[in-house]
């Protein structure tokens, strides 16, 4: 049996906010994204520092000629290090979308994903990035830990809609002196609901590091869900890893919400698992003809208050340079801290599913 499946569209946001990483000048030092049916491309608004990318600001509404109206924004702030948006919709009638294909387990000849033109997702992404050198006496190195403080809600004022707000941390690491001495971080928390499971918030968490050896999962990744209340949704989410005094590092911190339609439960085939090119994927939905069958519904991922950047180190280091984030968003931890933040990830390994 061949299944057509797809990530979530936020697992393809999670590469596009981690990848900005690992290269600078992408999209800038912030940016606002925003998508939505009747739209064949997304909205995108870029900034240099001590500017604030922001997009539909007011949450205007558009309204597609097959009864489904979307409301997207999105915001990003260089120089306070806060995110926000609002990815909501409201579909009038019962309709059928369609999957696009990524690949199956038997013919894994397209791995890329991809979402189908014609699937009726809201989704709203702030980004921010950040680049630095450590500073520190010579041969010094530490910890550094970067933080995401995640706040929002899931609104479902009709049916179950699907809702997913996700946070996203990248970081890169390299020696100038010796280029191969690198590494690339990430990771990305997920919070979700949806009809497989009515009324109920789960969520899912990853991580990765990659340099000159490969890539494994990453030991310094670590998360808390401090409120899983679809009203009131608190998570921060840690990426820390050794750095030493004139490494150059570029951070990215990223925020996400969408909001998709209900879908018929009686559609998803959830055996899962697969492996497309070395790469183990967890759709949330498989299909077995590429049809969805979508029920009104209306609702809304809000986290417009709001994701909050914070960067932490180890005493003896600085991150030098002319960011305008340097000046609010770094701050030095006392060694029972630093300490503290470097034993705490050890229980929360792992990308494993966690509900």
């Amino acid at each position: 049996m061949k299944y057509q499946s797809v990530r979530r569209l936020l697992g393809a946001v999670t590469l596009l906010v981690t990848g900005i990483g690992v290269a600078p000048g992408v999209l800038a030092d912030g940016a606002a994204i925003i998508s939505h049916p009747p739209a064949t491309t997304p909205g995108l608004l870029t900034v240099t520092d001590g500017s604030t990318a922001s997009l539909n600001e007011a949450r205007a509404p558009v309204t597609s000629d097959v009864g489904y109206t979307a409301v997207t924004s999105a915001e990003a702030d260089t120089t306070s290090g806060v995110l926000g948006g609002y990815a909501g919709f409201e579909l009038e009638a019962d309709a059928t979308t369609v999957q696009t294909v990524i690949g199956t387990p038997e013919d894994p000849a397209v791995s890329e994903p991809k979402i189908g033109d014609t699937l009726a997702v809201s989704h709203a992404t702030s980004v921010l990035s950040l680049q630095a050198t450590v500073g520190g006496d010579p041969g010094a190195s530490g910890l550094v830990t970067v933080l995401l403080q995640m706040h929002g809600s899931f609104l479902a004022t009709q049916g179950v809609p699907t809702l997913e707000l996700l946070g996203s941390l990248g970081a890169g690491r390299v020696n100038p002196a010796s280029p191969l001495d690198f590494q690339v971080f990430s990771a990305a928390l997920s919070i979700f609901t949806n009809a497989l499971d009515p009324g109920v918030v789960k969520a899912d968490f990853e991580s990765s590091v990659s340099g000159a050896g490969g890539t494994t999962v990453h030991p310094g990744a670590a998360f808390e869900l401090v409120s899983l209340s679809p009203a009131n949704l608190k998570a921060v989410m840690a990426l820390s890893f050794v750095a030493t005094a004139g490494d150059q590092l570029v951070f990215s911190v990223g925020m996400a919400g969408l909001a998709a339609p209900e879908f018929d439960p009686e559609d998803a085939d959830l055996s899962g698992l697969y492996d497309v090119d070395g790469i183990v994927l967890f759709p949330d939905f498989v299909f077995d003809d590429g049809l969805i069958d979508v029920f009104a519904s209306a609702g809304a991922t809000d986290f417009a208050n709001t994701g909050v950047l914070s960067i932490r180190l180890a005493p003896g280091l600085t991150l030098e340079g002319v960011d305008p984030l340097l000046a609010n968003v770094v701050t030095t931890v006392p060694l029972p801290g630093a300490l503290w933040l470097c034993l705490s990830v050890v229980p929360l390994l792992g990308w494993r599913r966690r509900s």
